[in-house]
């Protein structure tokens, strides 16, 4: 993809994360890429891999984080 159609899929996603999360989308989004720095800290090269060809853009992908991060924490507190 060129970079406007990156960028263009990363609106078009974000719409539908809008959509399934409403207001509660930035707590969740937060808490997953908290959860991402941690992994990464275990893991190298986490965060490259959600970046490689926009996969961390993708609504499927957030979402499985969002709900991943959710049992990640409740397991820490």
């Amino acid at each position: 993809m060129t970079p406007d159609q990156i960028e263009s899929y990363g609106y078009a996603e974000f719409a539908k994360l809008e959509k399934a999360y409403g207001a509660t989308l930035d707590d969740k989004l937060r808490a997953a890429g908290r959860m991402v720095e941690d992994l990464e800290k275990k893991q190298p090269g986490f965060k490259h891999l959600l970046r490689a060809k926009s996969i961390g853009d993708n609504a499927m992908i957030a979402s499985l984080l969002i709900q991943q991060s959710q049992r990640y924490w409740a397991r820490r507190r």
